[in-house]
């Protein structure tokens, strides 16, 4: 099994089924309701696929099972509360998703559980005591997720590292793994003393804040002047919420910043790989503080990457910041950036890849445009942005440019860049303002470069033709003639078993067109949104499975 959405499995004939493994097959959509009435299942692996939907009350019918693996997928909402009823449970495994809200209590009764990931997930609130009296846990994950308060003691919380704690935003109380201790009024043990603590503390908390807004307006003026020469000893904004990494690490990580790890050398700065202490590969972004720009750039990218959490977005994992050194932490992505696929003598991506990279790409910036609390622009789409980790899901990267906008909408000031030559709104060079519809054209551009093979600033394009206005020429009835070679050596082979293999490719490729010429509209407004575009590139995808 190597393709999506292709598999009807009849769950019928798996009734006497113990052990089934599904894992990195790319299945998506829902996971059956069926499955959980294989009652006889010891085993379940699904992991690295692309469910969707929420584990479901139904899952508490396999009482007998003892293994679940499933990582790496799109599920998402709370923990179902059904997963305690599984108490012969000894690995579990719901890593890399997108669940959250509150662990659920009802995990404490998984007696014989030894084997526990929870991280890379937006799970909240506070670590469970119950995980203390799990006697069976030699193996305990709760790292990359949101949350905060005292770590308990005793027990799994003895052996753990700070590996499997890290990411979180505000745990407390573990000195030994140089966490900080917990305030005092954390620790409370009774209703009166929540009272005592509200009366002691947050009234006068709610005084002080008072005051302090009355005196803010008095200042402001002043933070701003002071704001631009800030020592550079202050700490990232997102340093408060991930894993800190001495530069020696990451000097010895790097061997030394060596040219032999260059990964990309970019406008301002260098990005390489390495390897941390615990084995962990990372990208080490490494900004060029001579650069005009570069600290502003610093400081705008770790804001904003300490904001988003989504699949389809890079993950920060720390900073480091002195006098000398600037530089961002970041996930390693194996496959690298977009920009080497498409330009490569050896790497070739299929049709399907390519829908799955727009779909993947459009899902991050429908994220950041619609979904995240403060609207938040790119400004600088473009391949050798988009990274591309084992599984070949996208991730957008380099927010160095990102504005946040107002909930409205409305534009934001632009300063010096809002993006590349060739990817860059027209609108930019008249008004210079950032607006949602300047990444919906990037975004179109960048679509219909997967599609054509073609760079925007490619020798065959000048002042009188550029990329939308040659693929717009040959739209609809001459796709096939502007499509990537490489598209056609793959996919059009694999199609001419069909009797209508041509019109299939055509039709789909004229679908994928037809998004990246609305995306790229001269005037703004007749521009698709990224909400819209999701969908559609959804449609296309389902299309290309069913032929």
């Amino acid at each position: 099994m190597n393709s999506r959405d292709r598999y009807q499995i009849r769950w019928a004939t798996l009734a006497g089924c113990k052990n089934l493994d599904l894992a990195e097959n790319k299945l998506s959509s829902t996971i059956p309701l069926s499955l959980w009435s294989l009652t006889g299942l010891i085993q379940l692996n699904l992991s690295q696929n692309r469910f969707e939907r929420l584990l479901l009350p139904q899952m508490a019918k396999l009482k007998a099972i003892s293994y679940i693996d499933l990582r790496s997928n799109r599920l998402s909402s709370n923990i179902s509360s059904a997963l305690g009823e599984l108490q012969s449970i000894i690995y579990l495994d719901l890593s890399n998703n997108s669940f959250h809200g509150q662990i659920p209590q009802q995990l404490g009764r998984l007696f014989n559980v030894e084997y526990l990931n929870l991280s890379h997930n937006f799970l909240s609130g506070v670590i469970p005591k119950f995980f203390s009296n799990l006697s069976y846990v030699y193996s305990l994950d709760l790292s990359f997720n949101m949350l905060e308060g005292e770590i308990p003691e005793g027990k799994v919380f003895s052996n753990v590292s700070i590996t499997t704690l890290m990411g979180n935003r505000a745990l407390c109380r573990a000195p030994q793994l140089k966490f900080p201790p917990c305030p005092a009024n954390m620790i409370t043990t009774s209703a009166s003393s929540a009272k005592l603590r509200l009366i002691k503390f947050v009234l006068p908390s709610v005084a002080s804040i008072l005051v302090f807004l009355a005196c803010f307006s008095l200042f402001v003026k002043f933070f701003m002047r002071k704001k631009a020469k800030a020592s550079s000893k202050e700490e990232p904004p997102c340093l408060n919420y991930h894993r800190r990494i001495p530069y020696f690490e990451l000097a010895r990580a790097t061997d030394s910043f060596s040219e032999d790890n260059l990964l990309e050398r970019g406008s301002i700065g260098k990005v390489y790989k390495g390897s941390l202490d615990d084995g962990l590969l990372v990208a080490v972004k490494v900004l060029n503080l001579e650069v005009e720009g570069a600290l502003r750039s610093f400081d705008a990218e770790c804001r904003t990457l300490g904001q988003v959490r989504h699949r389809n977005l890079v993950k920060i994992i720390s900073t480091c910041s002195n006098l000398e050194l600037k530089a961002l932490v970041l996930k390693f992505m194996p496959n690298l950036s977009l920009d080497k696929w498409l330009y490569s003598q050896n790497q070739c991506l299929t049709l399907l890849q390519r829908i799955n990279i727009m779909l993947d790409v459009s899902l991050g910036l429908d994220y950041l445009h619609h979904q995240h609390p403060h609207v938040i622009v790119h400004c600088d789409l473009k391949p050798s942005n988009i990274l591309l980790d084992e599984n070949m899901v996208a991730h957008i990267s380099d927010f160095g440019i990102a504005k946040l906008m107002l909930i409205d909408n409305k534009s934001t000031t632009s300063t010096n860049n809002v993006g590349t030559v060739g990817y860059m709104a027209p609108e930019y060079g008249l008004t210079g303002g950032v607006t949602l519809k300047g990444d919906v054209y990037s975004f179109g551009i960048l679509l219909l470069e997967l599609v054509t093979g073609k760079k925007p600033v490619d020798t065959m394009f000048n002042e009188e033709l550029n990329l939308r206005q040659w693929v717009n020429n040959a739209y609809p009835n001459a796709v096939i003639e502007i499509v990537d070679n490489n598209i056609l050596r793959t996919d059009f082979t694999n199609l001419q078993q069909h009797s209508d293999g041509v019109d299939i490719l055509r039709r789909c490729l004229s679908s994928i067109i037809d998004v990246g010429l609305h995306c790229t509209k001269d005037l703004p407004n007749e521009r698709l949104l990224m909400r819209d575009v999701v969908p559609r590139l959804q449609e296309i995808k389902n299309g290309v499975l069913v032929n």
